[in-house]
C-alpha cells in the first residue's frame, strides 16, 4: 500500500468524528472506531447494512435524498442532521458531512460521510432556548449585568414597569433607575454583598423613565464561569407598588374603622345630651307667653341643638353605614351656612368666591351628606392649587335636556328634567382626560401616598347616587377643573307640608301605657315628659333588669316597649325578645344614637310590630312613631 494510504488509514481510524464510506446505493463499506461509538455498534454490524436500518423513518428520505443531490452535481458537499437509533432504543441526533468519492478513472465510486453526535448539544441548545422564551415571556422583570455592573440584557417585563426599551439601556449602568430615596450607603452594602459572592435580596425604590416612583423586591444574584470566578450578575425582581399600595390601603380602611367606631360612641352619649337639650328647650318654648322676649333666645338654642345634631351625623360618617336623613332643603341656604368654615379650610392664598342662584335651589336631601359632599369637592380643588388660586362655587336652576354636551359620569335619567347643580370650579393644574376618567375609581389618587387616599371622590359619586343625582366633570391641564353635581329639584310647597306635619301635635296623642328603657337619666326624663304631655301613661326604667321588673308588675297595662339598644347590663335586643316573651302582642320602638349598622351587628332589624328611631329627636317625631307602631 502507497504511503498517502498508509496516512488516510492511520486518519480514517483515529479521527475524533465519526467516518463511514458508503457506496452508491448507501451501503456502509468502512466504519470507523469514533462512527461505532456513535452508531453503538460494532464494524462487523454496520458494514454491508444500509444507512436507514438503523435511521428512524420519519428521516428515511433525508439520506437518499443528499446522496442523489450529490450524484446530479446539485451540491458539492451535502450537510444535514437525522436520528438514528441504537441497539438499546436511545435516539442519537447526528449532524453529517457527506461528499461523492470517485475512483481513479474519476467516476463516482460512492460517498464518504463526516459524523458528530450532537444530541447532548441540540439538548443543551433547547434548554437555552426554553430559558430564553421563559425569561422573555416571565412575569418579572429580569436584568443582566457584567461584573462591572454594565447592563447586557433585559427582558419585556422591565420594559414594561420601567417604560425604558432594551436598546435604551444595554450598555448602560442600572443607576439610570436611582430614584434618590437610597443613600449611597444603602448601594454600598449591596455590593459589598455582591463582590463576595454572595446573593443580595431587598426591597428598592427606583424611578420609571417618565419620573414616577416604584417599589420592587429584587433578588441578585452571581452568575459564574467554569472556573468559579463571576463574570456576570443577574437580577431578578418584582414589582410591589401595588401591592404596598393596597397594604397602605388596608392600613387607612383600618384606621378609618377605628375612627369610625370612636366617632358612633362619642355620638351615641352627645346625641342623648342633644335629646334633652332640644326637648327641654322646647318645654321652656311652649311655657313662655306669646310675645315673650325670650322665645328669640330659646329659639337660637333650639337652632344650635339641631345644627349640633347635623354636625353629629357628619361624625358618623366615619362609620360604615349612616342612616339617610332627607328633608326638604335649599341648597343655597346649606352652602351660605357653610361658608364661613369653607373660607377658613381654604387659607389665604386661596380666593373663595359664591356665586348662588338668586332663585330657591330646593332638593330632597340629606343635608348633612350635602355638607360632605361641597367639603370634599373644596378640598380637592383646594389640594389642586398649592400655589393658591380662585374657588368658585356655583348653584343653578337646570333643565337636565339643554345639557347633552356634558360629561356625566353616569348616563342620565331620561324621565329626569328639572335639576339643582352645584358647581366646584377651581384654577388649578387640571387633569387630561385620561386622569379624569379614572377620578371615580376607589383609592385612585393623584396626590403624593401621604395625602390622599383616593376614597373622597367615590364617596361623593355613592352619596348622590344615592340622592338619584348624577355628576360631571370637565377638566382640561393647565385650564382648572369644573366638578357639577346634579339633583332632582323638588317644590317648595312639598317643604311647607311636612313642617305642618311635623307640627301636627294633636295627630300623635294617646292614652296607652308606655314602658320606657333608657340609662342615660336626663334622656329618660324628658322622653317620659313629652309623652306624659302628649296623653300617655309613661312607667320609667333605668336599664334592663328594672325592665323586666317593672313588666312584672304591669304585665296586663303596658301596650309599648320604647327602649335603647346599648344600655350597662342589657341590650335592647336581648331585653326585647324576654318583654316579647311574656308579652306577645307588645310594639317595640327602639331608640338610638348609634349608626344603622351597630344596629345590623346587634341583630336589630325593622319588622312587624318594631320600629327604630335615631336621637336625637323630638316630641312629634317620637309622637308619630308611636302613634304608627300601635296603630299598626
Amino acid at each position: 500500500m502507497r504511503p498517502d494510504s498508509d496516512l488516510f488509514e492511520v486518519f480514517f481510524q483515529s479521527c475524533p468524528l465519526g467516518c463511514a464510506i458508503a457506496d452508491l446505493d448507501g451501503k456502509l463499506r468502512a466504519v470507523n472506531p469514533a462512527a461505532c461509538r456513535i452508531w453503538d455498534r460494532s464494524s462487523k454490524e454496520l458494514v454491508g447494512r444500509h444507512v436507514n436500518d438503523f435511521t428512524i423513518e420519519e428521516d428515511h428520505d433525508v439520506s437518499p435524498r443528499m446522496f442523489t443531490a450529490l450524484r446530479n452535481g446539485k451540491l458539492k458537499v451535502a450537510e444535514f442532521e437525522k436520528h438514528y437509533r441504537r441497539p438499546k432504543g436511545q435516539l442519537v441526533r447526528i449532524k453529517a458531512t457527506a461528499s461523492l468519492i470517485h475512483d481513479l478513472d474519476g467516476n463516482p465510486s460512492g460517498f464518504i460521510g463526516i459524523l458528530q453526535d450532537i444530541t447532548e448539544l441540540k439538548k443543551r441548545e433547547e434548554e437555552r432556548t426554553l430559558l430564553t422564551m421563559a425569561i422573555e415571556q416571565a412575569a418579572e422583570a429580569v436584568v443582566i449585568t457584567d461584573d462591572r455592573g454594565i447592563i447586557n440584557y433585559v427582558n419585556p417585563a422591565f420594559e414594561a414597569v420601567t417604560g425604558y426599551t432594551r436598546e435604551e439601556v444595554i450598555g448602560r449602568n442600572p443607576r439610570i433607575l436611582h430614584s434618590g430615596k437610597h443613600g449611597v450607603e444603602f448601594y454600598r452594602n449591596m455590593w459589598d454583598v455582591l463582590t463576595a459572592g454572595n446573593i443580595w435580596r431587598g426591597v428598592i425604590v427606583n424611578k420609571r423613565k417618565d419620573g414616577s416612583l416604584f417599589e420592587e423586591e429584587a433578588v441578585i444574584s452571581p452568575v459564574r464561569d467554569p472556573y468559579g470566578q463571576v463574570t456576570h450578575y443577574v437580577a431578578v425582581k418584582h414589582d410591589i407598588s401595588n401591592v404596598r399600595q393596597l397594604e397602605d390601603q388596608l392600613v387607612r380602611a383600618q384606621k378609618l374603622d377605628a375612627i369610625g367606631k370612636l366617632a358612633g360612641g362619642v355620638a351615641h352619649d352627645f346625641n342623648n345630651m342633644l335629646t334633652a337639650i332640644l326637648n327641654h328647650a322646647q318645654f321652656v318654648r311652649d311655657g313662655l307667653p306669646g310675645g315673650s322676649e325670650a322665645v328669640e333666645d330659646i329659639d337660637a338654642i333650639l337652632n344650635a341643638a339641631r345644627s349640633s345634631s347635623d354636625l353629629t351625623r357628619q361624625l358618623l360618617t366615619l362609620s360604615r353605614d349612616q342612616e339617610v336623613r332627607l328633608n326638604i332643603v335649599n341648597i343655597n341656604d346649606v352652602i351660605q351656612g357653610m361658608h364661613h368654615m369653607l373660607d377658613r379650610m381654604t387659607g389665604e392664598r386661596i380666593q373663595l368666591r359664591l356665586a348662588l342662584s338668586l332663585d330657591a335651589c330646593m332638593v330632597k336631601a340629606d343635608t348633612a351628606q350635602v355638607q360632605q359632599i361641597v367639603t370634599n369637592l373644596m378640598l380637592n380643588a383646594r389640594d389642586a392649587m398649592p400655589e393658591g388660586g380662585e374657588i368658585a362655587i356655583e348653584t343653578a336652576r337646570l333643565r337636565l335636556d339643554s345639557l347633552d354636551e356634558m360629561a356625566f359620569v353616569e348616563p342620565p335619567d331620561p324621565l329626569l328634567k328639572d335639576m339643582i347643580m352645584i358647581g366646584i370650579r377651581d384654577t388649578g393644574a387640571g387633569m387630561d382626560a385620561a386622569t379624569a376618567s379614572k377620578i371615580f375609581e376607589p383609592f385612585f389618587t393623584t396626590k403624593e401616598q401621604s395625602k390622599g387616599t383616593g376614597l373622597g371622590l367615590p364617596t361623593v359619586m355613592a352619596i348622590v347616587k344615592r340622592h338619584g343625582g348624577n355628576m360631571a366633570v370637565h377638566s382640561m391641564p393647565g385650564k382648572g377643573t369644573l366638578i357639577r353635581v346634579f339633583f332632582p329639584e323638588v317644590s317648595e310647597e312639598d317643604e311647607v307640608k311636612e313642617g305642618d306635619a311635623a307640627s301636627d301635635l294633636d295627630s300623635v296623642r294617646g292614652h296607652e301605657t308606655i314602658l320606657v328603657v333608657e340609662d342615660d337619666t336626663a334622656a329618660r326624663r324628658v322622653i317620659s315628659r313629652f309623652l306624659t304631655d302628649l296623653g300617655y301613661k309613661v312607667i320609667e326604667a333605668e336599664g334592663g333588669a328594672a325592665a323586666i321588673q317593672k313588666v312584672l308588675y304591669h304585665k296586663d297595662e303596658i301596650d309599648l316597649l320604647f327602649t335603647d339598644v346599648i344600655m350597662p347590663d342589657f341590650d335592647g335586643k336581648t331585653l326585647a325578645d324576654q318583654v316579647k316573651g311574656m308579652l306577645p302582642d307588645i310594639r317595640i320602638i327602639f331608640s338610638t344614637g348609634y349608626p344603622a349598622s351597630y344596629l345590623d351587628e346587634a341583630g336589630i332589624k325593622p319588622e312587624s310590630g318594631i320600629m327604630i328611631i335615631q336621637k336625637p329627636f323630638d316630641r312629634a317625631e317620637v309622637g308619630q312613631v308611636i302613634r304608627s307602631a300601635l296603630d299598626a
